[in-house]
């Protein structure tokens, strides 16, 4: 019988440089989707994901006349539909701009039961931002 061992895979989407296009609710704003990775997990016979985070950070514009109100971020695996969190707050004003935060978001659920059985699948994050 094959031991079955833990590791750490990491993988890192595109940065994105240049500001997210905003509208006033989560409902309206843009979505960004980065480029398609490919996962690759050569496990099948006994896989299960214990700890699979999205992890993120952003920075509000420094010059922008307007406050951040809420974030939406997701992870989609291939054709699977795909799972969007969403993170509200009090406005943030305008004398606290240039802000600053570390997103964490627990997907482990999702990947256990959207990965599949074949040892690799695609994989896409996304984002939105709303402001007022």
């Amino acid at each position: 019988m094959a031991a079955n061992r833990r590791k750490t895979i990491e993988y890192a989407f595109a940065t994105r440089l240049t500001p997210l296009a905003t509208n006033t609710t989560l409902a309206t704003a843009a979505r960004y989707d980065t480029g398609s990775l490919t996962l690759t997990i050569p496990e099948i016979t006994s896989r299960a994901f214990l700890s699979v985070r999205l992890v993120a950070t952003y920075r509000t514009e420094y010059a922008a006349t307007n406050g951040i109100t809420g974030w939406r971020m997701g992870i989609k695996l291939g054709a699977a539909a795909a799972s969007d969190n969403d993170r509200t707050f009090t406005a943030q004003n305008t004398a606290n701009r240039n802000l600053f935060d570390v997103v964490d978001l627990d997907v482990t659920s999702y990947f256990n039961a959207s990965f599949g059985t074949g040892t690799s699948q695609t994989c896409i994050a996304s984002s939105w931002s709303c402001v007022t």
